[in-house]
């Protein structure tokens, strides 16, 4: 699909029953999947939801696997890119390019994570209708969980890489404790931020809490789904 008609699908919708700030604040939100990345991932997904038309229902549950499997892939590609970071560090992060080029792509990655857990909480119930409920929430809530983890991995690698700036700091382990107990909400004291870094702890302290209450809803909105079963 061609990006001009994929922004026109993606932004349309009939906003008269939400007043100004919700169909507002979706409207960000759809737009931030633009991003570069994003823009091969939709692509790619949008050529299987074509494929889904007119097959059987065995050979639309294959195609739909084959779209999890393909984004999966690029889950786990992050997740060893973000893993790998640390190790890394000792290497390469003196290299000024390597610094940046690294922070590029955590934070397109972190406005990724956001953008589609947002969209998929609040927006795209109320924008799509039919499908697999169970399905749906059981894979969000592992991969809500997911993302929840790669939020500390990301965070740690900006605190490593602005370690000057961490009062306490010895080694690196210490930005992946800081980042862990910064969005559990926690803060011992042993480790402080300075400087702009303080601005970056608070907004990783607010994005943890959202990620928790996304976590909560899903799994609470799974209950019903399994007792209707029960019944059946």
């Amino acid at each position: 699909m061609k990006l001009k008609e994929r922004l026109k699908k993606e932004l349309k919708w009939n906003s008269k029953e939400y007043g100004i700030i919700t169909p507002s604040i979706m409207f960000f939100f759809r737009l931030l999947q633009f991003l570069p990345f994003q823009v091969f991932y939709g692509n790619k997904t949008d050529y299987y939801y074509k494929e889904l038309k007119g097959h059987t229902s065995a050979e639309r549950k294959e195609i739909a696997n084959k779209r999890a499997v393909f984004m999966e892939k690029i889950i786990l590609t992050y997740m060893g890119i973000e893993i790998l970071m640390p190790f890394l560090y000792e290497n390469y992060l003196h290299f000024p390019w390597f610094k940046y080029a690294i922070s590029v792509v955590l934070a397109l990655r972190l406005i990724d994570i956001i953008q589609v857990n947002v969209n998929m909480i609040l927006f795209d119930s109320i924008r799509t209708e039919g499908f697999n409920r169970i399905t749906k929430y059981t894979r969000a809530i592992i991969l809500i969980i997911w993302n929840y983890f790669e939020l500390i991995l990301i965070f740690g690698f900006f605190y490593l890489s602005n370690h000057e700036l961490l009062k306490g700091f010895s080694t690196w382990t210490d930005s992946y404790y800081f980042s862990t107990i910064t969005q559990l909400t926690i803060g011992y004291g042993d480790l402080s931020p300075t400087g702009y870094i303080r601005f970056v702890t608070a907004f990783q302290g607010f994005i943890g809490t959202m990620f928790l209450a996304f976590i909560i809803s899903k799994i609470i909105g799974l209950v019903p789904e399994l007792k209707e079963i029960d019944k059946e």
